[in-house]
């Protein structure tokens, strides 16, 4: 379900947003779709806002925002709208994008990906922007991806939450 354009912002008795921490001086902002839902613990009262304001508040930097976000939690709706995942070329300018071929530096996945790749097959593509975006491309040329996506997850173990498909 889309975010709707009209939102309430959660706000302190001061009038600015209510805010709780979220990495590095980065913090999150709550708005709900109805202004009722606001919890008791999230500010003291809602303003109405546009989802347009609070779009420009997460492009400043210092604001993630979270929509209808429930009580003791901070993982509502983002407000950026989620484009679905699809197959085909990367959308990033080859003039913005750097190429680093993933090792055992870049941590526990890359240790496993750079012994179950063949070689010069696993790469990170960084694209050199302000939204900071990455996509990890692993193995892309595997004969047989699931026999690949198998022996990584076992070598990852239990404890992984997810493993890239």
């Amino acid at each position: 379900m889309p975010v709707p354009n009209g939102l309430s912002l959660a706000i302190e008795s001061d009038g600015h947003p209510a805010t709780e921490p979220h990495d590095r001086g980065v913090r999150v902002e709550s708005a709900y779709s109805v202004a009722e839902d606001r919890p008791a613990t999230r500010g003291v009262a809602t303003r109405p806002v546009t989802r347009q304001s609070l779009l420009e508040d997460e492009r400043s930097g210092r604001f993630v925002v979270q929509v209808d976000a429930a009580e003791g939690h901070c993982d509502g709706v983002p407000i950026t709208e989620q484009r679905p995942r699809r197959p085909g070329l990367l959308p990033f300018a080859p003039s913005g994008v750097r190429v680093l071929e993933l090792s055992a530096a870049n941590g526990i996945w890359g240790d496993v990906v750079s012994r179950l790749a063949r070689p010069h097959s696993a790469w990170m593509l960084l694209e050199a922007s302000t939204g900071g975006a990455s996509c990890t491309v692993v193995d892309s040329l595997d004969a047989a991806p699931r026999a690949w996506r198998t022996a990584a997850r076992n070598l990852l173990g239990p404890t992984s939450a997810s493993t890239p498909g």
